[in-house]
């Protein structure tokens, strides 16, 4: 393998983050040391192009044998850190500047609002401290911008040192966890080609928890934002880890990509140290030299030659990294005449359980509460707490922490309900086609209890705090950890206002799931040989019988009439 180019001198001294060197001009020590990739000579292009992820589709044979020898990544890093090229000392700025079709959105995965919704709660959470705090007068923190009332901290402005409101705050966080998730994916796949996609999202899971637990709850007591639990500190520099005080520096600025991909690396790098220790062990030299070795290499080269990872790990259901019992497919997996166009047509199947179930849902849903002094947000999960009076209510939120309205939830329900029967349906007629001894009357069955066990699902599950309805035990804390997988799935579907699109993921997850864990004696009878439910049989059988979902598509006003009479025909042959 060619030896790297050097595009950054290794020789500079590391950036010491000490109060003394603290900037207020937008940029953190450091992150102004970004590389012009594209400007570069012609020798040093060809150069880069030997340092393509060796995981991604189209790199060549002889890359990915190499990627996979960690001793030829300490040779990169040795050649790397060995040359001194001060004449490429340029801002990052080059990366965008001379590669003209770059996009935030080309780096933002389809799982990012999942991310970034977190935080959100995280925000929402200290709103209530934030009023109290008003008439509090603020102590700085040394010469970092960031003050303290009473016991509550919080970053300012560094340009006008006013309070940050909560959309900046999200626009600054969402830049900076789009960077964090892209270079730690480019790196992964520099580092560890093996890792799947399903090891990559836990990789970036377990990022996200260590930043939330960093910037709002950190062991020292102290944090970025929120409540100071330590006893004993010096309010001044001292009391923050060198990573808090990165993070404060870009909180506390203007948005740009330069600042948000200098934090990025230097946040991962100290990540990698506990979590990715074999990675951390390939890197050496100054911080400075591992940065611009992230920069230089890995992500301008996953940049330059648009790899399309993100795609890929997008592919990922944004459900399926949540989940372990249920079997998610990935929504662009299935054929595109599956997935529904518009938001849930009435199409005449429902039948009277479906109509029991909508009723209970409306009542628990039609309760209000005059005032929004007494919800309670959960965290990590689109749902808080109504109380009213000694009686506590589960509501459902859009991912926003907005309220949704009560015909809306029933709107979703009725498509969910539909969208089950028609794919409920598709799944038991290749089972009656195939050997197995069983009647049509059986099948009617099957889907009856079916929605036995959704409705207890939705409104009364033995382990789980229900979707909708009262919450017995009172005390407990309010996380994501108290609902069921099952709920968990529910509870992001009705969230999504595009919820219609999911349809597809969710219906063959629960049937799958009710099947093999709530149905096992069917499950081993009908399902052993020949599993409807394997992706790739499942997926054949749903593209012949596409034409069951045309109700699920635009249509003229004219045809609606037509589709209903053919949806109830297909029913009653099906049934």
């Amino acid at each position: 393998m060619k030896s790297l180019p050097l595009l950054a001198s290794s020789s500079d001294k590391v950036v010491n983050h000490s109060p003394e060197h603290t900037q207020y001009n937008g940029q953190t020590p450091g992150s102004n040391r970004f590389i012009e990739q594209f400007t570069s000579a012609p020798a040093a292009t060809n150069e880069y192009q030997n340092c393509e992820l060796t995981s991604c589709d189209g790199q060549d044979n002889e890359l990915l044998k190499a990627d996979k020898e960690s001793h030829n990544i300490m040779d990169q890093l040795k050649v790397y850190n060995s040359k001194v090229s001060p004449k490429k000392n340029k801002l990052y700025d080059g990366i965008f500047q001379n590669h003209r079709k770059f996009r935030m959105k080309d780096i933002q995965p389809g799982f990012l609002h999942i991310f970034i919704q977190r935080f959100s709660i995280q925000f929402g959470n200290l709103e209530e401290e934030m009023k109290k705090c008003r008439f509090i007068k603020d102590i700085p923190f040394g010469k970092l911008p960031i003050v303290a009332s009473s016991r509550f901290i919080r970053p300012i402005e560094q340009s006008t040192h006013k309070y940050i409101q909560n959309k900046d705050l999200t626009k600054r966080i969402k830049r900076l966890v789009s960077w964090l998730i892209y270079i730690n994916t480019a790196t992964l796949r520099k580092f560890l080609p093996k890792f799947n996609r399903e090891n990559e999202m836990e990789s970036h899971n377990k990022l996200i928890d260590w930043l939330i637990q960093e910037t709002f709850d950190p062991e020292s007591g102290v944090p970025v934002m929120g409540m100071i639990k330590a006893d004993n500190f010096v309010q001044d520099e001292r009391a923050f880890q060198k990573h808090q005080i990165d993070l404060i520096q870009y909180l506390s600025s203007c948005v740009f990509n330069p600042l948000a991909i200098g934090t990025a690396c230097r946040l991962v790098l100290v990540w990698y140290n506990d979590s990715h220790p074999n990675i951390a062990s390939l890197l050496k030299g100054s911080e400075q030299s591992k940065i611009d070795f992230l920069v230089d290499v890995v992500l301008t080269n996953a940049i330059r030659h648009k790899i399309g990872f993100i795609k890929e790990v997008g592919t990922l259901c944004q459900c399926g990294a949540q989940f372990r019992e249920l079997n998610m497919i990935g929504l662009e997996e299935f054929p595109k005449t599956l997935i529904p166009q518009r938001n849930f047509p009435n199409i005449g199947l429902l039948g009277v359980k479906e109509t029991n179930i909508l009723k209970k849902i409306e009542s628990k849903c039609r309760i209000t509460c005059p005032t929004n002094k007494a919800r309670q947000k959960f965290e990590d999960i689109p749902i808080y707490l109504l109380c009213i009076e000694s009686v506590q209510l589960l509501r459902i939120s859009n991912k926003f922490h907005e309220n949704i309205s009560t015909n809306t939830i029933l709107d979703k329900c009725r498509g969910l309900l539909n969208y089950l029967m028609l794919f409920h349906q598709v799944v038991l007629s290749h089972i009656l086609k195939g050997k197995w001894p069983i009647q049509s009357q059986d099948t009617k069955d099957f889907h009856s209890h079916f929605l036995d066990w959704l409705s207890n699902e939705l409104l009364q599950p033995n382990r789980s705090l229900p979707v909708f309805g009262e919450v017995v035990n009172k005390n407990q804390p309010l996380t994501r950890s108290r609902f069921g997988e099952v709920q968990q799935l529910l509870i992001n579907y009705f969230s999504e206002n595009r919820a219609h699109k999911m349809l597809p993921e969710v219906s063959n997850a629960l049937l799958e799931y009710w099947y093999r864990k709530q149905n096992f004696i069917q499950w081993s009878h009908l399902f052993q040989d020949e599993n409807p439910f394997d992706k790739k049989i499942l997926l054949d059988i749903l593209k012949k019988e596409e034409d069951c979902f045309e109700g699920f598509k635009y249509k003229r006003r004219r045809n609606t009439i037509n589709m209903e009479i053919k949806h109830k025909k297909i029913k009653q042959e099906s049934w």
